[in-house]
Order: C-alpha cells, then structure tokens, then sequence
C-alpha cells in the first residue's frame, strides 16, 4: 500500500516537474524567437546571454515552489546552480561525443540527451537538492 501511494506522488511529482520545465523553456523559446527577430534585431548570442540567467531564475523558482514545495534555501539555490552547470557540461560532452564518435544525427543525439537529462535531472533535483 506505501509503494502505491509513493509510486502515485513521484509520478504526480515527476509530471510537474515536465509542466515546469516546459513552461519555462516555451517562454525561454518565445522570448528568444521575439528578441532576435526582425523587430527587435537584437544578436541572438546577446539574447541567450540575456535570457540564460533569467530562465535559470525561472527554473529554479518553479522547481523549488510549485514541483518541490519548500521555502527559499541557499543551499538549495547553489546546489541546482551546480546542478545546472553540470547538465550544461553533459549536454555538450554528449553531444559532442554522439555525433562526432558515434555519427549520430546531431538532432537524435540532442533528443537523446534530452530524455537522459530530463530524468537524470529530476531524480538528483528529488534527492538531493531539494533534500
């Protein structure tokens, strides 16, 4: 009866965490596509500088309140800091790795690494954290 009611909230849990993710990274996506369009004719590597922070920011406070639901820690905040810039290293080893070892389509691999990091990163954010 306990592995049910368990199993129910990491799914409930993990299904958040996919909802947040999504909801910041589509506003990270729209943002971009406005900033550097035609209109605005902002450089698309000043916006990914510019917006890189705050959808961190936006991350880390849905993952922290919504998925998780605890209080403002410092810790927690420079654990997902760490967190997150080890995905970004994952992220570019394996990628870098699947196409150039492995000659996988580069938009496979990115899919790939994708579906990895999104569990990977749910279960260290769950158990270590947000501890």
């Amino acid at each position: 009866m306990f592995s049910y009611f368990s199993n129910k909230f990491l799914n409930l849990e993990f299904i958040k965490y996919l909802f947040a993710g999504a909801v910041s990274n589509v506003l990270g996506f729209v943002l971009f596509f406005i900033l550097a369009s035609e209109i605005f004719k902002i450089n698309p590597v000043k916006v990914v500088i510019f917006l890189s922070p705050l959808i961190f920011l936006l991350h880390y406070i849905l993952q922290n309140f919504y998925v998780f639901k605890k209080k403002f820690n410092k810790n927690y905040f420079f654990k997902y800091l760490i967190l997150y810039l080890i995905n970004y290293l994952l992220n570019v080893i394996f990628l870098y790795l699947l196409v150039n070892k492995f000659f996988i389509n580069h938009n496979l691999a990115q899919i790939l690494i994708l579906i990895f990091l999104t569990i990977y990163t749910f279960l260290i954010s769950k158990y270590l954290v947000f501890k």
